[in-house]
């Protein structure tokens, strides 16, 4: 039996089998080379790191805290003379910032469900 492009057969067992047509193949191997092309795309991609929006400080401090409501809540200096600091808001959203030395900053990451950890004691008499 012939329907469209696809032969249908019945086997001994009763068991009916497809076989694709011209049409049909084009349209798989067209459908296999998009998505070979679209897994390589996703492999290629650079990381976040590398993708990170950079601009003045200043500014985007002032977007992030208009847009989300985020405020600076600890910072520390690399031993690379880098200036990391992590807003959070009270929603729980954050975002990592990191500070060059030329004064270029730069989002590196964000996130959701922040939440913040007691201090543990230290020293001597912990």
């Amino acid at each position: 039996m012939i329907m469209g492009n696809r032969r249908i057969t019945q086997t001994q067992t009763g068991f009916r089998t497809a076989s694709l047509g011209v049409l049909d193949r084009g349209v798989l191997a067209s459908a296999v080379v998009a998505l070979s092309l679209l897994l390589g795309a996703m492999l290629d991609s650079r990381p976040a790191a590398a993708q990170a929006a950079c601009g003045e400080r200043a500014f985007i401090l002032k977007n992030l805290e208009r847009t989300h409501s985020e405020m600076p809540q600890a910072m520390g200096l690399s031993t690379e003379g880098t200036v990391i600091e992590v807003l959070v808001s009270s929603a729980g959203s954050w975002t990592i910032l990191i500070t060059y030395p030329n004064r270029l900053t730069c989002l590196v990451a964000t996130g959701a469900y922040w939440e913040s950890l007691p201090t543990l004691a230290t020293g001597p008499s912990a």
